[in-house]
């Protein structure tokens, strides 16, 4: 049995822990709103294990509250803590895809493997330290099925160790659309709602309680033109005679046609017979040729693969050849160098040549360098050459600007031009040299000017002046310098054309030295040159069989593809013969005889120059056929056959036959169709209303159980079902119809039923079992007052009422699970303060004696109840609630 109920991480709260236990009762004491429905409401997730069922608070569905109960996806849990040999806990909670996961465990509730302690508190562990936790102590999580789940709930075999233990009483009412279980739960469901119960939801209770066939009474729906049938009878015979002509034409046109149609049968089925062989060797002419294709490529492939190393080899062996060849040409021209140098005059010439061309070399070293300078290289020269001359242009460029300038004229002694480039202004001195009129020659200490004089003593030469004869002497040195540095790199350029001439002369003569290794390298080469082209002779010779064999081999896969191709089109061809018979329309006939011709090929031939005047032919039957239908109208539409009687002239001639047979028989088959109509509705409509006076009996049964209850003022309660006389009066007058004589059929009774059943069917009428009564409860007061009340309203005042439909659930459940206190069933029920004590009490004696555990929630103590549970928010737990046997209210 349910043993603790364990909520973890909700939105409302931290963690709820509920102790079952041995308790007798429990009561949540806390605010509107604050949790409590919500918290006992996860008994949907134990009790109905049909997700389509669940209802919460607001009668909320699943879907709309599933976040309330697992707002984490990996720290929200609600436990089930199921007692029986062994503790074990079912775990539920929600995956990514927003369904309930269960998950079923040996092993007691222990709050630290979903807790972990930490310094400022505890924290949720996720599953997977859950599971791990659990295996740790030996335990493993087993995730359930929906089917798994409902057996472990639910389950007659103590063997199962069930949360609920159902009796084996029930067990007789199971059938193959309701389970006892789910019985339990469609009752169960209702019962945290009970206030708001409709009366049709009771009327289901009660019948699915009491095992009633609740299936509605629909005979009259089917069977609209069963009373048409007499008089479509009269009218068919007459439209039969008046297309008989037609009908013997169309006989003798069918048998003519049949005699051809005989003749293509025999055709037909001869090619029938004929294809499965034509066939088969077909198909086995596919796969050798396919296998032999196979042989092919694989030869093929396998040529390819030789002629290519070969096409490789030739490669190897012309790049050997063409690297000789190339070796022995630069030789050729090595030899046609040194030719002129064979003779020992002309060698000892060539000696005495490199010896003097190195001894001018050396020369020309030593004046120009001397044994131990280190010459300049030739680009540090240019780059000095190239400065000098830039500097020389700059003092050209000076010399003749300063050339024409008073200041370098004016006096033909240098320190005279000295001072007056200090005494005199600059705009002065460099006038053109045209306005001299005279130079100066001396220069006295008192200065003229004009007719004034100066004391020019104490001025001193401090302003820079460069003479042109300076200038001129920079010039002078500058374009020396440049010279010399353009001497050496004239010496270098003789230098560089010494040693290349003498380089070019040495290599010449290192070369007529090395003849003697040349003509052994040369006959070597020339040797291995002979090898390599042999060699790419054979390569040729080789490839040339090569591709021979592979033309060959191509051949025969051609050849090979082609008688492939052809057996491949031969059973196409067959195969769309044989659809093109199968989808002839109309279709080919097949009559069971052998023609003497087996050739597939001639036999289609037959076929199909038979056909287009088989198809004439037929057509014209058709035509017939039609004309004989239309005239008939709608005489076949109430038969089964009417697809084959409409497109097959023998089953319409048949069906004809069979009609013009069976005219004088008209009176028999109208007495039969009205037998029928009887037998097909009266056995039916009584089973419906035995179901009705089985559901009376029980109810009255259960009505009887209420005796012994007292409610407030009431001394006695009962359940009664209030007929609808109307409708079980035509019932019974319909179940009333017997099988019988026509003559019993005229009497004025029985017409009077027949035209009641015929209304009902006219109305396409269904009938629901909980048409013919309605519920209501008979209360009796102590004073004698009776009253009759319905279930859809309040009954009584809001406590009475409460306790009036708890006692009525307590009645319906009871009978369902096995009664000890071992096994019992935790139910809830709200606002109990609506409730007077002396009621609780009464309520809680029919708990212990029904072995129910209730659970009640009111915002104050009542008195009466075994444990109490406190519920306050808490600020340490961010305004969520915590529960737990610490919250349980001290009792003095």
């Amino acid at each position: 049995m349910l043993h603790r109920i364990i909520v973890i991480n909700s939105e409302l709260y931290t963690k709820a822990e509920i102790l079952l236990g041995d308790s007798s009762s429990i009561q949540f004491v806390g605010q509107n709103n604050i949790g409590k429905s919500s918290l006992i409401n996860t008994l949907n997730f134990l009790y109905i294990t049909d997700v389509k069922q669940m209802r919460f608070e607001a009668n909320k569905s699943l879907k709309e509250s599933l976040k309330h109960y697992f707002p984490n996806l990996h720290t929200s849990y609600v436990v089930f803590e199921i007692k029986s040999s062994a503790y074990e806990c079912i775990i539920v909670k929600r995956n990514k895809e927003n369904e309930l996961e269960y998950y079923l465990v040996k092993h007691a509730y222990d709050e630290n493997i979903f807790f972990e302690d930490l310094e400022g508190g505890k924290m949720v562990r996720p599953f997977k330290e859950v599971e791990n936790q659990f295996v740790e102590k030996g335990a493993s999580l087993v995730k359930l099925t929906r089917e798994q789940l409902h057996n472990k709930v639910y389950s007659d075999k103590r063997t199962d160790n069930p949360v609920l233990l159902l009796s084996k009483e029930d067990q007789q009412r199971d059938n193959k659309t309701r389970t006892r279980s789910k019985t339990f739960m469609q009752i169960y469901r209702h019962l945290i709602h009970a206030n708001k119960l409709s009366s049709d939801d009771f009327v289901k209770m009660i019948m699915v309680s009491s095992n009633t066939n609740t299936s509605d009474l629909t005979v009259f729906e089917e069977s609209g033109t069963h009373f048409d049938d007499i008089e479509k009878l009269t009218s068919k015979m007459k439209k039969l005679q008046t297309v008989r002509p037609l009908f013997d034409d169309l006989k003798k046109t069918y048998t003519l046609f049949q005699e051809k149609q005989e003749n293509l049968g025999k055709t037909h089925y001869t090619f029938l017979q004929c294809y499965p062989q034509a066939i088969k060797k077909a198909k086995e002419a596919i796969q050798a040729k396919a296998k032999e294709q196979e042989t092919f490529q694989k030869q093929l492939a396998e040529l390819n693969m030789q002629r290519e190393k070969l096409l490789q080899e030739k490669g190897r062996a012309q790049s050997a050849v063409e690297q000789q060849t190339t070796i022995l040409a630069s030789l050729d021209k090595k030899f046609a160098v040194i030719a002129p140098y064979d003779t020992k005059l002309a060698l000892n010439a060539l000696v005495t040549e490199v010896e003097n061309l190195e001894k001018e070399k050396q020369q020309i070293k030593q004046a120009l360098f001397g044994y131990s300078s280190k010459p300049k290289d030739k680009k540090t020269l240019q780059a000095e050459l190239k400065q000098l001359q830039s500097r020389a242009n700059t003092l050209k460029s000076t010399i003749n600007n300063f050339s024409n300038t008073l200041v370098q004229h004016i006096s033909a002694d240098a320190k005279v031009r000295q001072r007056l480039n200090t005494l005199l202004s600059q705009e002065l001195l460099y006038l053109p040299k045209k306005a001299i009129k005279k130079q100066v020659t001396e220069l006295e200490k008192v200065l003229t000017l004009f007719d004034g004089q100066v004391d020019i003593s104490s001025i001193k030469e401090n302003k820079p002046f460069v003479t042109i004869e300076e200038l001129r002497e920079k010039l002078q040195a500058t374009q020396e310098a440049a010279h010399a540095v353009q001497q050496l790199l004239d010496n270098q350029e003789a230098l560089a054309h010494s040693e290349a001439k003498w380089l070019q002369r040495f290599q010449l003569l290192t070369q007529v030295r090395t003849k003697p290794v040349l003509l052994k390298e040369q006959k070597k080469i020339e040797k291995t040159l002979k090898k390599h082209r042999a060699q790419e002779k054979k390569y040729d010779t080789d490839l040339l069989a090569q591709q021979k064999d592979i033309e060959k081999a191509l051949a025969s896969l051609n050849r090979c593809q082609e008688e492939y191709k052809t057996a491949l089109a031969n059973k196409e061809k067959y195969e769309g013969w044989k659809e093109k018979l199968l989808k002839q329309s109309p279709p080919v006939p097949v009559t069971e005889q052998l023609t003497s011709e087996k050739s597939l090929a001639k036999l289609y031939q037959v076929i199909d120059g038979s056909l287009q005047s088989y198809d004439d032919e037929y057509l014209e039957i058709e035509r017939q056929m039609n004309k004989i239908l239309l005239q008939l109208g709608s005489y076949f539409k109430a038969k089964t056959s009417e697809q084959e009687v409409t497109h097959d002239p023998e089953t319409l001639i048949k069906a004809l036959e069979r009609e013009y047979e069976g005219i004088s028989a008209f009176h028999q088959k109208r007495e039969s169709i009205i037998d029928g109509v009887i037998n097909t509705f009266v056995n039916p409509t009584q089973s419906f209303l035995e179901r009705y006076y089985e559901l009376k009996k029980y109810v009255k049964a259960l009505s009887s159980r209420l005796d012994s209850y007292h409610i407030s003022d009431i001394q006695k309660i009962e359940l009664e079902i209030q007929d609808i006389p109307k409708l079980l009066n035509d019932l019974e007058q319909i179940s009333r119809l017997k099988e019988g004589t026509p003559l019993l059929l005229e009497s004025t009774e029985q017409s009077a039923r027949l035209e009641l059943l015929r209304s009902y069917i006219n109305e396409n009428r269904s009938v629901r079992l909980q048409d013919l009564f309605h519920f209501q409860l008979k209360l009796t007061k102590r004073d004698g007052r009776k009253e009759l009340l319905s279930m859809s309203k309040q009954m009584q005042s809001k406590g009475s009422d409460k306790m009036i439909r708890v006692f009525l659930f307590l009645m319906l459940l009871k009978q369902f699970f096995v009664g000890k206190h071992a096994n019992r069933l935790v139910i809830y029920v709200d606002e109990i303060g609506a409730v007077d004590n002396e009621n609780i009490e009464r309520l809680l004696n029919l708990c212990e004696q029904y072995h129910v555990l209730p659970i009640f929630a009111w915002t104050e103590i009542k008195e009466g109840f075994d444990k109490h549970y406190l519920l306050l928010p808490s600020i340490k737990n961010n305004g969520k609630l915590y529960l737990d046997e610490g919250s349980l209210i001290k009792k003095d």
